[in-house]
């Protein structure tokens, strides 16, 4: 439709095309369906990305937890267990070496009273 009036700021008068007038055009939606659409698979993709997100963070924090537990037990073996295994070795190791020195001196005593016989 062609009218006569106004077009731009000079405000010069001459005949020019007027469109015809959508509210959809003006708000954007005029291809609303493939905006929609669009928009639809972004929050996909942005929701997929969360939960991939979340499920990471819960394996991290359950990692975390594993490593604290690990830690707990290796300080335990470094400064409880393996003390006191050492402990005992070095027990086991000075009532054997009592035993051999009763032993030696039970041979002594035996050699010498055979002897004297």
């Amino acid at each position: 439709m062609v009218r006569l009036g106004s077009s731009d700021a000079s405000s010069s008068v001459g005949p020019y095309d007027e469109k015809p007038h959508s509210d959809f055009n003006l708000t954007g939606l005029g291809r609303g369906g493939q905006q929609v659409t669009k928009a639809r698979e972004v929050y996909a993709k942005a929701l997929e990305t969360l939960v991939e997100l979340a499920s990471l963070q819960t394996a991290f924090m359950i990692l975390d937890e594993v490593i604290r537990a690990t830690n707990r037990r290796v300080n335990a073996i470094e400064h409880v267990i393996i003390p006191r295994l050492e402990n005992t070795i070095k027990f086991i190791i000075s009532e054997l070496d009592e035993m051999d020195r009763e032993e030696f001196y039970r041979y002594e005593l035996l050699s010498y009273y055979t002897w004297v016989q």
